[in-house]
């Protein structure tokens, strides 16, 4: 019973809370803002140290509203797939609109023509800064991952990575990836979590074309006869075989779980939702604008079970602010 008046008591303070926030003048009078991704292409080149070498370009447009930043976020947590695991992601360049930044510790006044690298509660953030409004930028992210190519066996090797991850707020109209492995290797496709643009494979070189894609987007390729350096092998038995929807939700399933670990997990999932209630009344009071990356303690979106995103492998997304 009294788990129960606790969740309503929550209950009651989230909907004044709302109330307050729906009736604020501020709120009535707070600029729409709209933005969307018409283009992200990936290019990555495989080295022969196991490392790869990957350039993103977005090409995103500021509908309606004022802008200042466009990020990515890459999932580092310790809940990776073996395979998909890397030791390092290094930045060595941010560009917009063909103009190359600089890096700067300044996120609150966010520079034109700079950026800013820093951990999030679920990897590593990458921020791209532009006053924007009304227009079309082109953001470029240059970065280096260590160690991402795996040796199976002594037999093959496996690149897999999650090119945007689960929690992108955006749908993107064209996505295209395109990975360069050592000359003489032969690729092949393990999987590609939308591929309806076609897969040309086979060459040193892979091509994958998709259209209106939302959420995770993985690729795995196979390579064969490729001069790699020799490292740990996986066995094939650490492969993962799991669906990207399986990869998206962290946690047992809740059939058969205890009363009490329901109750605590509804308690958490109203916790996160006032702080995020709480969150906009402060942005409604005070201006500016709560990256989601903020919220330490909010549950994922896409996940039923957890309420910390730090242990959470569905996390890594970015957006617009």
């Amino acid at each position: 019973m009294k788990t129960r008046r606790c969740v309503r008591s929550f209950l009651v303070f989230a909907v004044f809370a709302v109330v307050f926030v729906l009736a604020s003048p501020k709120t009535a009078l707070a600029e729409r803002k709209e933005y969307g991704i018409s283009k992200a292409t990936f290019e990555v080149w495989l080295q022969p140290d196991r490392s790869a070498e990957v350039e993103e370009i977005w090409e995103v447009s500021f509908e309606e509203g004022d802008f200042t930043r466009f990020y990515k976020e890459v999932y580092t947590g310790s809940n990776l797939e073996l395979e998909e695991r890397f030791s390092d992601l290094a930045v060595t360049e941010v560009a917009i609109n063909d103009h190359v930044c600089k890096q700067t510790d300044d996120t609150v006044n966010r520079p034109d023509y700079c950026y800013n690298v820093s951990e999030s509660v679920s990897g590593k953030e990458i921020s791209a800064y532009l006053a924007s409004r009304d227009q079309t930028n082109t953001y470029v992210f240059r970065y280096r991952l260590s160690d991402v190519v795996k040796s199976v066996e002594d037999t093959y090797d496996i690149f897999s990575y999650r090119f945007v991850g689960a929690n992108f707020e955006k749908s993107i109209n064209n996505l295209s990836v395109t990975v360069h492995t050592p000359a003489g290797s032969v690729t092949e496709v393990l999987h590609a979590s939308k591929n309806d643009g076609g897969i040309v494979a086979g060459g040193d070189q892979v091509d994958v074309l998709a259209t209106n894609v939302y959420g995770l987007y993985r690729l795995r390729v196979k390579i064969s006869n490729a001069d790699f350096v020799k490292s740990t092998a996986l066995s094939a038995r650490q492969l993962t075989d799991k669906t990207d929807s399986e990869l998206t939700v962290h946690g047992s399933s809740k059939t058969g779980r205890h009363d009490d670990t329901v109750r605590a997990d509804l308690i958490m999932l109203v916790v996160a939702g006032i702080v995020m209630v709480i969150g906009k009344v402060c942005d409604v009071i005070w201006g500016g604008s709560t990256s989601r990356s903020d919220y330490s303690g909010r549950s994922c979106s896409s996940c039923s079970s957890c309420s910390s995103c730090s242990s959470c492998s569905s996390c890594g997304g970015g957006g617009a602010d």
